[in-house]
């Protein structure tokens, strides 16, 4: 079967976030096949709670009639006997239409966030490598969660809405037609008039997205280079940016809501007009005699009823709102299309054994343009004319190996096989198929691959390597540890192989990370074996244990080798020579050592770097790796508990009152706000009450003798008192999520701060993901507690006292039984809110650790597809989601009781007045028309109360989630400032730059020392090397020199002075660090340069990156110094990355230089220039280098070799090798490795 004709370009399509809202809506409710019975079913129920209540206010108005017409008591008890019944069908209604509702909303996520990931799988890192972490962990998340109120509420609700009215007008209509249809046509305006914002609200309401998504993006990429930020001083600048953001959405969100409230106000408006109006209307008809008591009286007490299901539906509005936006991300995503597709019919038939040999025939390729971005330039081959492109091949069982200066194209190799991308010329072949024939999964299956940046994800050492193969025993996988040199440090972990690493394995050094990725490709035990830099972290003598181990793994597979050290090459068949995308030279290694080529070229520059220089650095070669005659590895930086999540605090840790009051305490620099949101509450709650107490009294005033007047007064009066009422609910709307959102902007910048403060100690135990639920959700989710708590609750008390008073005025029978009610009522949430409170904390826990989960799963998707682990993590996606969703469905059943309750509470209550007072009314104590009045009231009064009952659902999710913010605020800070000023008498010329004296340190206690007893000083102009194995604890130095940590025992001095007692920025301003894990941002290359001394000009930026070799592959980027790199630097190869960071190193002109690995993805010819650089750049400074490969400090002044985390010895690189001891092993396995071919080789 032969390919169809190459595609021209691969690049991606997705459409622009101006989708119409519409289509938005259309899209989501397609996908609710499956749960469109149960929208119906809790509409059905949401339904019968609406008649339930119209029933119950109308048979209340027909005996409230009935005494007002002063028919004796008896009579009117049946009518209220037939009441009684109608508040417990109405709560149970609420809740099963709540439960439904939570129990929809639920199955809807789990298959959302299902699909989503599913559906990136599908796209693979070829299509995903544009986008921010940040924006798919939104998508993803957030933004799956803001859809539950669409799916579980809003859904239901729109059916009630448009039938409820048309129910309500046919009861009204049978009652009074014209009050019917004055009713229907205010009704009308409150559900259309909205309408008239949509456009702009459609379109603020995507502006506050992008905004919102934009802030997350960029705070994963700042809490994941956090480190990075750290060491140059960047930290607060970033938080400044971030603090820009944050003021960005806080302006997006009030465009939105300033609309929202806007329409809800125009509601309003149109409610409780249309109420005052239809009565005050019916008041002069009784007056006139052209209507009676009767119905009158249930106007007055339908007059709100009977707008509820609007009501309600406007309240879900702004929810519906935010979840369309949201939607627009989603749907994006789902638009995006894989640039790498399965065949409708693969050429390999399922289960049949595929030959490993590869082929690559004429192939050439270009990375997908960004969007927005310059053109690219070939990657693999010159053009798609025949004849431009790569072509090489390796036959079954073969090696090859491919080798060449940093960003020639090595890796593309890889992404090509693997089928992240396809070729848009030639073939990439195996067995004789082209691999566009087979499906990915095909292809993948056939190769174990270690990948140049290795990722291990969040779990046990176990689980990492179980990822390769599931059915793998613990024996099993204790082969491959011993095989990959893995098997003695992870003995030692507190946990063996159970123990956690953390995200991306923070906890562990880069070699055995390294080492671990190695195992879990000789376990997944594939036919093709794909090595990409697989040794580039290793030290000398566990790299000759893994190369042992790796040439018996290459015996009988196919294997593909990328590297720039020697030791794997020399075991290989073949070698291809890339350079800028093409192939220079090919052959055996002995072949091309003798061309005189490229290959020899590589070879020359390796050879002056591992040059002997006298007869006591020969050794014999033979094929016995030296091992250290000391102890075992040890591990001291792994915690014996793992990782330590955020997500475990819970209600213990707070009580809802100390977690109110520290809420509150963040309100008082808004205390203008917050006076003027409590005097709009107080006014807006008077005039309601005014409403209700007048609505009352016009009622009762109607048709008796000698009130016409106040009847024609209160006519005009309860109308505009209607519009003043709504007029200050606006206002105290605005003003106070004016206040909240405020709040949230300064809650974000406060925790970016500390967190900034805290790092990175504290971000060893902690997921990227969770701490990106804290910064949006977690606060999106404070908000109820400073917009619908604090003025509220003062009105919660004004009112019913008011209420009371003036039922004791009449009667204080009345008041005394209104009083239980009202207890009843305000403590609810207390009373059955303890489980719901934990049920709460747990369900925002989860949140947090779904959000990590998918992070991981995203940021390691290139592993997830390389090991066919994509089936089995989107089981372990939807098993987190189904436990987040059965919380989030419990939280439903609570609430919804809870409303209910609080419902049934306030019908009974108002009922229990009218009872009495009817009874009163009777027996003469009270006037019957005062009645109307007295009932309203008690209605009335229940309104703040039963608001703040209602809201306490949502504040007992913001305590939950405040807790876990200020367990943050809480945290211990690692390292505090010190006071900065320098008062030493001597200058710093009088002092080594940097001293350690007797350090002990320990990342945790009851671990093991990372560093014991450690001593050494750097003076200026003096370069001083750390070598060990890894693990040993040469980049815990680096941490203790940055003060990320201080020692427990010991003192670290910097030009003298005991680094404590310096300002952070200061001590760091005095360092330039290339550390072991590169992190780049997702800026350009100049930002990122510049990250370094930001006052930099373009012209210092350029010579930095001429000295370390990077000039000319930015020239080659598609916009230059003005490229945007992606997250991580992910589109640039790893030798490129490197030569990056050492440029923003070289550009900071610090007189310490800390080079941590700072040259392992460098090829032999580039890392002599950059050694050279550094050499010149080292003149007059302290320079530390810690590395694995001995060559790069075999020039050092002083060579400190630490085992263990001890020093085991210190001299010149010659005194060294003369002892024969720990460093003489480590040079003599290094130089076994890399003669193995007859001569020092250069890999590319």
């Amino acid at each position: 079967m032969r390919p169809g004709p190459a595609r021209k370009s691969t690049a991606m399509t997705a459409p622009t976030n101006g989708t119409a809202p519409a289509s938005i809506s259309r899209r989501l409710f397609a996908q609710t096949d499956g749960v469109r019975g149960r929208i119906a079913l809790a509409a059905g129920f949401g339904l019968l709670a609406s008649a339930s209540g119209v029933l119950r206010l109308s048979v209340q108005g027909v005996a409230l009639a009935s005494l007002f017409a002063g028919k004796p008591f008896g009579d009117v008890v049946p009518w209220l006997l037939a009441v009684v019944a109608l508040p417990l069908l109405r709560l149970t209604f609420i809740t099963l239409q709540q439960l439904v509702g939570h129990e929809t909303a639920a199955r809807m996520k789990v298959r959302l966030r299902g699909r989503i990931y599913a559906h990136l799988l599908d796209l693979g890192p070829g299509s995903l490598g544009t986008r921010r972490t940040g924006d798919v962990l939104v998508a993803a998340v957030e933004a799956v969660e803001q859809l539950d109120i669409y799916f579980g509420r809003y859904l239901p609700q729109l059916v009630v809405s448009l039938v409820a009215p048309v129910g309500i007008f046919l009861l009204m209509a049978w009652i009074d037609l014209p009050s019917a249809l004055l009713f229907l046509a205010f009704a009308a305006l409150a559900l259309l008039a909205p309408n008239l914002f949509r456009t702009r609200t459609n379109v603020t309401s995507v502006e506050r997205r992008r905004a919102y998504d934009d802030l997350a993006a960029e705070f994963v990429d700042a809490i994941q280079g956090l480190p990075t930020l750290k060491a140059f001083g960047q930290g607060a600048r970033t938080g400044k940016d971030l603090a820009r953001r944050s003021w960005s959405l806080f302006e997006a969100t009030m465009s939105v809501l300033a609309l929202n409230i806007a329409e809800g106000g125009v509601s309003n408006v149109a409610m409780l007009v249309g109420a005052a109006v239809t009565l005050a209307w019916g008041a002069v008809r009784v007056e006139a005699g052209d209507l009676g008591l009767a119905p009158l009286m249930i106007l007055l007490f339908l007059g709100v009823e009977v707008f509820r299901p609007i009501r309600e539906l406007r309240q879900l509005r702004h929810a519906n709102l935010l979840a369309m936006a949201s939607a627009i991300g989603i749907f994006d995503l789902f638009d995006t299309r894989p640039v790498v597709t399965d065949p409708a019919t693969s050429a390999v038939p399922a289960g049949k054994a595929i030959e490993p040999v590869i082929a690559l025939r004429d192939v050439t390729f270009t990375y997908p343009r960004a969007t927005g971005g310059a053109a690219r330039q070939p990657a693999l081959g010159r053009s798609l004319e025949p004849g431009g492109g790569v072509s090489f091949a390796v036959p079954a069982g073969g090696s090859l190996a491919i080798v060449g200066p940093s960003g020639a194209g090595k890796s593309t190799v890889v992404s090509l096989l693997m089928r992240f991308f396809d070729p848009q010329g030639g073939t990439v072949m195996i067995g004789g198929h082209d691999l566009r024939t087979m499906t990915r999964a095909q292809v993948r299956e056939q190769m174990a691959l270690v990948s140049q940046d290795t990722w291990l994800f969040h779990g046990t050492v176990a689980e990492n390597l179980r990822v390769a193969r599931t059915d793998a025993s613990d024996a099993d996988l204790v082969r491959a540890c011993t095989a990959a040199g893995a098997h003695a440090f992870v003995s030692e972990l507190p946990a063996g192989y159970g123990t956690i690493v953390g995200e991306r394995g923070l906890r562990l050094s880069g070699g055995q990370r390294q080492r671990l990725a190695i195992a879990r490709a000789l376990l997944k035990d594939a036919p093709i074996l794909i090595l990409d830099e697989a040794t580039s972290h290793v030290d000398a003598e566990n790299e000759a244990i893994i190369q042992t181990a790796l040439a018996a793994a290459m015996r009988g597979r196919t294997t593909i080798v990328i590297a720039h050290r020697l030791s794997t090459v020399s075991q290989c068949d073949q070698v291809v020579v890339l350079d800028r995308g093409q192939v220079v030279e090919a052959g055996t290694p002995a072949d091309l050592r003798q061309r005189d080529g490229a290959f020899a070229r590589l070879v020359a520059a390796q050879e002056v770097a591992y040059a002997v220089e006298d007869s006591a650095d020969f050794v014999p070669v033979d094929a016995t790796p030296v091992q250290s005659p000391t102890e075992p590895e040890r591990v001291v930086s792994v915690s014996k508990v793992g990782m330590t999540a955020i997500s475990e605090a819970d209600a213990d840790d707070a009580g809802a009152i100390e977690t109110g009051w520290r809420l509150l305490q963040l309100v008082r620099p808004q205390w203008v706000r917050l006076s003027i949101t409590l005097a709009a509450g107080i006014l807006g709650a008077a005039a309601s009450v005014a409403l209700g107490v007048t609505s009352g009294i016009l009622a009762g005033a109607a048709g008796v003798p000698g009130m016409s007047d106040t009847v024609a007064t209160l006519a005009i009066g309860v109308p505009v008192i209607a519009i003043v009422a709504a007029g200050l609910a606006w206002y105290e709307s605005w003003i106070s999520h004016d206040m909240a959102y405020r709040l949230l902007c300064e809650m974000r910048i406060s925790l970016f701060a500390r967190l900034e403060r805290l790092a990175p100690a504290y971000l060893l135990g902690r997921r990227t993901g969770d701490l990106t639920s804290m910064m949006t959700g977690d606060i999106e989710t404070v908000e109820s507690f400073f917009a619908h708590a604090i003025a509220p609750a003062f009105v919660a008390v004004l009112v019913p006292g008011f209420a009371l008073a003036v039922l004791a005025a009449n009667s204080w029978v009345l008041a005394l039984v209104l009083v239980p009610f009202l207890i009843a009522v305000g403590f609810s949430p207390y009373l059955i809110g303890s489980q719901t409170d934990r049920i709460g904390n747990r369900l925002r826990a989860q949140t947090g650790l779904v959000n990590a989960h998918v992070a991981d799963s995203v940021q390691g998707l290139r592993e997830v597809l390389a090991y066919s682990y994509g089936t089995r993590r989107l089981a372990e996606i939807t098993r987190q989601s189904e436990a987040l969703t059965s919380l989030q469905v419990a939280y439903g059943r609570q609430l919804g009781f809870q409303t209910g309750m609080i419902e049934g509470t306030q019908a009974y209550g108002g009922l229990a007045v009218l009872a009495f007072g009817g009874w009163l009314s009777t027996q003469g104590t009270i006037r019957a028309t005062d009645l109307p009045l007295l009932t309203m009231l008690a209605f009335t009064c229940f309104g703040p109360i039963a608001q703040i009952s209602q809201v306490a659902k949502e504040l007992q999710g913001a305590f939950g989630s405040g807790r876990r913010l200020f367990r943050v605020h809480d945290a211990p800070v690692a390292v505090d400032d010190g006071p900065g000023a320098r008062t030493d008498a001597g200058s710093p010329a009088d002092h080594p730059a940097i001293e350690f004296d007797g350090v002990i340190f320990a990342y945790e206690p009851g671990l093991p020392p990372a560093l014991a007893d450690v001593s050494f000083a750097i003076r200026a102009g003096e370069t001083v090397a750390l070598v060990g194995q890894s693990g040993a604890g040469k980049s815990t130095v680096a941490h203790l020199a940055l003060r990320f940590w201080d020692p427990q025992v010991g003192m670290i001095r910097v030009e003298g002075r005991d680094a404590r007692t310096d300002n952070l920025d200061d001590l760091r301003g005095r360092m330039a660090v290339v550390t072991q894990d590169i992190y780049l941002f997702r800026r350009t290359v100049r930002e990122n340069i510049r990250l370094a001394r930001p006052e930099a000009t373009d012209a210092d930026v350029e010579a930095a990156c001429r000295r370390a070799q990077a000039h000319q592959f930015i020239e080659a980027l598609p916009d230059g110094y003005d490229t945007r790199l992606e997250e991580r630097g992910a589109s640039i190869s790893g030798g490129q990355r490197q030569r990056l960071a050492l440029a923003r190193a070289l550009l900071r002109e610090t007189p310490i230089l800390i080079l941590d690995e700072a040259t392992s993805h460098l090829d032999a010819a580039n890392e002599a220039s950059v050694r050279d650089a550094l050499v010149a750049a080292s003149a007059g400074r302290a320079v530390l280098i810690i590395a694995h490969r001995l060559s790069t400090i075999r020039n050092a002044d002083r060579i400190v070799v630490l085992h263990a985390g001890r020093i085991a010895e210190v001299g010149t690189h010659a005194d060294l090798m003369s002892r024969d001891g720990a460093y003489a092993n480590l040079m003599k396995s290094q130089m076994r490795q890399e003669a193995r071919i007859g001569a020092p080789v250069a890999a590319g």
